[in-house]
């Protein structure tokens, strides 16, 4: 957001410059009707030539106070659906990714898996060891789901302990080899504190186009059996 406050200070200091122009080719404007009338030919045209410098400076400024409001709106958006903590796409940014995989899929007769992933435990962390604590496993459990699933995968945080991942173009017997996949990488332990915390997560899958043809009705789907499993999971235990 840093640099978002930077733009906007710099579009104010390109309109300022603006308005000083303007200003200025208002008076040369002015002194060049009284120059007309006293048929000063050669300031005259120092004058006309000052004129056009300023105009040229004045397209210039506008240009560049364009191109930077653009700028500046761009990285308002990505910011928007970024989450802050992590720095994966958020909730906001899901509907989109996933509505382009549903629409791939369909046009080749292909899969979509989607996995809702909670974590286990994470609030008996946050107050045991800290929020700061909770904070850092959670970019930890970010960074290897990252480093483990395909480029063409999509993670997202959807907030709190929650996380989602999209796999596209996916062989419907792997899908739990993938679950398993992503277990292990949750799994991996964190330094916490002069310690290793070891954590696990109750994941939930949905498949395109069996269990839905909607993004959200594949989101709901996997949200439903993520919580089957983590019954399934305190009942075993």
């Amino acid at each position: 957001m840093k640099t978002v406050r930077t733009r906007q200070l710099r579009i104010a200091e390109l309109d300022q410059k603006i308005a000083s122009a303007e200003a200025r080719l208002r008076t040369l404007r002015d002194a060049l009707e009284d120059l007309r009338e006293q048929k000063g030919l050669a300031a005259l045209n120092d004058a006309l030539l000052e004129n056009e410098r300023l105009q040229e400076q004045h397209t210039q400024a506008a240009q560049e106070a364009d191109r930077t409001h653009a700028a500046a709106l761009k990285e308002a958006f990505r910011a928007s659906e970024t989450d802050v903590l992590t720095g994966l796409p958020n909730r906001a940014s899901l509907w989109n990714r996933l509505t382009h995989d549903i629409a791939i899929a369909r046009r080749h007769q292909a899969h979509v898996a989607v996995y809702f992933i909670d974590i286990d435990g994470f609030k008996q962390i946050n107050d045991q060891l800290g929020h700061e604590a909770g904070d850092h496993l959670l970019r930890h459990v970010a960074d290897c789901l990252a480093s483990t699933l395909r480029a063409s995968d999509s993670v997202f945080r959807l907030g709190g302990d929650e996380f989602l991942v999209i796999v596209p173009d996916i062989n419907p017997g792997h899908i739990a080899v993938i679950a398993r996949k992503i277990a292990e990488a949750i799994s991996r332990p964190c330094a916490q504190s002069g310690q290793l915390v070891k954590v696990q997560a109750s994941i939930g899958t949905s498949l395109y186009p069996q269990d839905g043809a909607d993004p959200q009705g594949l989101v709901r789907k996997a949200d439903a059996a993520m919580y089957d499993a983590k019954r399934s999971s305190a009942c075993a235990s």
